[in-house]
């Protein structure tokens, strides 16, 4: 329940996705891979989780990026569209966006840092990954 466990779990769905998997299955309810956690504020992966149930039955919209060690997924359901984004590294790295997106926010805590948008330019830490929406 990281930071990094949320960035791989995104890799694994972009690629699930490019490879037309229908159903995915990317921890369990409690314990180390538990997506809730009663004693403290949701892990990192269960807004990971949260994000891939709201994309279900959406399209999905690729998501090409020249850095190696980004992986991320896009989708549009009637209330707009969305994507997953993860640094899969150790160093920051910057990402030009699609002007679709206006908005990012990470997907640790709020207050967690690693992730900024300076106009189309998304800005990631090592190991942080990112929710964009329009």
């Amino acid at each position: 329940a990281t930071l990094f466990g949320a960035a791989y779990a995104i890799g694994i769905a972009a690629r699930a996705a490019e490879a037309g998997v229908a159903v995915l299955t990317l921890g369990s309810p409690s314990g180390d891979f538990g997506i809730f956690d009663p004693a403290d504020a949701p892990p990192p992966m269960a807004r990971v989780q949260s994000e891939l149930t709201r994309a279900a039955g959406g399209t999905r919209h690729p998501l090409i990026s020249d850095a190696p060690l980004v992986s991320g997924v896009a989708f549009e359901t009637t209330a707009g569209r969305r994507a997953l984004v993860a640094n899969l590294g150790p160093e920051e790295v910057g990402l030009e966006i699609p002007e679709t997106f206006r908005s990012a926010e990470p997907i640790a805590p709020p207050a967690a840092p690693g992730v900024s948008l300076e106009g189309r330019v998304l800005r990631l830490a090592g190991y942080v990954s990112a929710v964009l929406t329009e």
